[in-house]
């Protein structure tokens, strides 16, 4: 997969990562891929409300020692 776009919101407290995130993705276009780095699970439920309203398609995500990595596509 190709990475478009990475925003590292590792050490980000509450909705930060997904505000970063949501920043970003004005700034990209349609089909570009960001990689969304954070420390919580709970930024999933929150790109999850993202993609409801159309800002974006959840790809997948993975956890390793460094943290969960989501990827994410502008729609």
């Amino acid at each position: 997969m190709k990475i478009d776009v990475i925003v590292d919101a590792r050490g980000e407290l509450g909705a930060i990562p997904v505000l970063n995130a949501s920043r970003e993705l004005n700034h990209m276009n349609s089909g570009e891929v960001m990689e969304l780095l954070a420390d919580k699970e709970a930024v999933l439920d929150d790109i999850k409300e993202l993609e409801s309203r159309g800002a974006c398609e959840l790809l997948s995500h993975e956890q390793d020692d460094d943290g969960l990595k989501v990827f994410i596509k502008k729609v």
